[in-house]
């Protein structure tokens, strides 16, 4: 909501940066392109409005080969940020616990 995001998220204070760490929770199409996507290009906006001069982006290293909807919505809100005129950086994280921790039980 980015009405709520202005009033309650960053409420008038002074941020130096914005690290985002959303996430769509299922990773569809509609989902990835709301909150990978959407939300982030409304954070971005308010955080430029905020006076913020740094956005740091928690993304997912599986954008480098893109596939998917999540994926494709990552990459489009990279490029923004990267346009932005904020000093930015990626995070790129693998997915290895994940991918570990539905392996244990197989393990076992």
């Amino acid at each position: 909501d980015p009405a709520a995001l202005r009033r309650d998220g960053l409420r008038g204070e002074r941020f130096d940066a914005v690290l985002s760490c959303l996430a769509s929770r299922t990773g569809a199409p509609r989902d990835a392109w709301a909150i990978d996507h959407a939300a982030h290009v409304e954070l971005l906006a308010a955080a430029r409005e905020a006076g913020v001069g740094q956005m740091v982006l928690l993304s997912a290293l599986c954008v480098q080969k893109p596939r998917l909807a999540f994926q494709h919505a990552k990459l489009a809100f990279e490029r923004e940020l990267m346009a932005s005129g904020l000093s930015w950086s990626i995070v790129r994280p693998t997915a290895y616990f994940k991918s570990l921790s539905g392996q244990l039980a197989r393990l076992r």
